[in-house]
């Protein structure tokens, strides 16, 4: 049928116009083939990526693709080097307390949009660190998100109350600007328990049994909250039917409770039991020592709102996570919004920099780069007119910043790349020619690890640090 089609239209091409008048209200175009069927952009060196890490078997499954044995070959493939405008002394923070992360927790805060949801390229980023420098768990993540996360099972009751502060939902929102660091806050909804004053909630926790295995091992618990203006009751079950019962003083600014997990299981459950109820701004799942890795994804975010919350509420959640390194990786958002100028974005995006030095002194930051986006142009599909600007823009105020930053969109291999991504078998990216899908994050993760430790051995180089010491 195809074929005949195709057949049907070359002969209406040699015998007609391009257009036919039917009359002077009513011309028809006469398409061509490839506006019908475009061809498939492809670039060697993607599908060589595709097939070196997948097997064709995956070709109409966007799988996980895992396996913690896999070994990656640093000479091998595409590479993208992380860029300084000051030396590597940029990362110095985050490398100096990852050469003792065998005695010290190592914390890397992966803020992002919707590139970056479900644990895609943090998750493979975690699970490498993780496997060399030790550590465990999931990290950070609020009561509940807007989308799926794989990285853990959870579950939490219906009377749960959200409240999120990025993209549009922090525009329409009339209330106060306190935010948990993951964007969220969670409180129990009064009046769900029917007329008795006590509240009570739950949030079961269990592994994602098909996920890396690290991330589903964890040593503690940690609830961070605030608000909460009578103690309360929290009691946590293990799966061997073991329990604590934990008190949550009553505070006014940010707390953190620790809670050992070790003896009871992988699989908890949450039981929480009070008057009042905390303003809960996020759970952590880790072990006590070694690499966490954070996934704080906001879906139709362009990164501005660092600078929008309440700033002493964010400085204290800081100052309890202590994170090492902070990613920035933001730019998708952005690029619909057509312009030749982007100065004025180049200094939000500084703004927020700016504010996250503040909120995090100790830690070193890294900008990732707009990853590149199509839209249609005739029978192909074409990079955006400014996803080179972006990109510039991001760069710009990374340096101006003393930030590091990292190229995704000359990794994927520059303008007109995201279609070979697409069209890769087994493909690499979603249809929307926006979004990585896991295979794609797969790569993408392993490339950013790759390139981390490419600067982080020469700081070692630099430095004269001997790890046998």
């Amino acid at each position: 049928m195809l074929v005949t089609l195709n057949a049907l239209l070359f002969a209406l091409q040699c015998f007609l116009p391009n257009e036919l008048e039917v009359s002077k209200e009513l011309t028809v175009k006469i398409p061509h083939t490839e506006e019908l069927f475009p061809k498939h952009q492809e670039k060697e060196e993607i599908q060589e990526l595709a097939q070196s890490h997948f097997q064709l078997t995956d070709l109409d499954v966007d799988t996980f693709g895992i396996d913690s044995s896999v070994q990656l070959d640093f000479k091998s493939g595409i590479q993208q080097l992380i860029e300084f405008e000051n030396g590597p002394d940029d990362l110095d923070a985050f490398f100096n307390q990852l050469q003792k992360a065998d005695d010290d927790k190592v914390r890397i805060m992966y803020f992002g949009d919707s590139q970056i949801e479900g644990d895609r390229i943090s998750g493979v980023l975690r699970n490498y660190l993780q496997s060399e420098f030790g550590g465990c768990g999931p990290g950070l993540m609020a009561v509940k998100e807007a989308y799926d996360n794989f990285k853990i099972v959870k579950k939490s009751a219906d009377n749960w109350q959200k409240r999120m502060g990025f993209a549009n939902y922090l525009k329409s929102t009339t209330e106060n600007k306190y935010f948990g660091a993951t964007g969220y806050v969670h409180e129990i909804k009064k009046g769900s328990n029917g007329d008795g004053l006590m509240l009570n909630a739950s949030i079961s926790l269990s592994p994602n049994k098909s996920y890396y295995s690290l991330a589903n091992q964890y040593e503690e618990l940690r609830l961070i909250y605030n608000d909460l203006n009578d103690d309360c009751v929290l009691k946590i079950k293990g799966e061997n039917e073991d329990s604590l019962l934990v008190i949550l003083d009553q505070t006014n600014q940010v707390k953190e409770k620790v809670i050992p997990t070790s003896n009871l299981g992988e699989s908890l459950n949450l039981e929480y039991k009070g008057l009042d109820s905390p303003s809960v701004y996020g759970i952590c799942l880790e072990c006590e020592e070694g690499v966490v890795v954070d996934n704080i994804a906001w879906r139709g975010s362009s990164g501005m709102e660092f600078s929008k919350w309440d700033q002493e509420n964010l400085r204290q959640q800081f100052q309890i996570l202590e994170p090492s390194l902070i990613i920035y990786h933001y730019g998708v958002n952005v690029v619909p919004y057509l312009t030749d100028n982007f100065d004025y974005f180049e200094r939000m995006v500084s703004k927020q920099l700016r504010t996250l030095k503040r909120l995090a002194p100790n830690s070193a930051i890294l900008v990732i780069g707009v990853s590149d986006m199509s839209e249609k142009e005739g029978s192909n599909y074409v990079s955006y007119r400014n996803i080179e600007k972006i990109r510039d823009a991001q760069k710009r105020a990374a340096f101006a910043n003393g930030c590091a930053f990292w190229d995704v969109y000359e990794l994927m291999g520059g303008e007109n790349s995201m279609p070979a991504w697409v069209f890769a078998k087994p493909s690499l990216a979603a249809k929307d020619f926006t979004h990585l899908n896991h295979r794609g994050a797969k790569i993408i993760g392993e490339k950013l690890y790759q390139a981390l430790m490419e600067a982080y051995n020469n700081h070692i180089n630099l430095s004269g640090y001997d790890e046998n010491e």
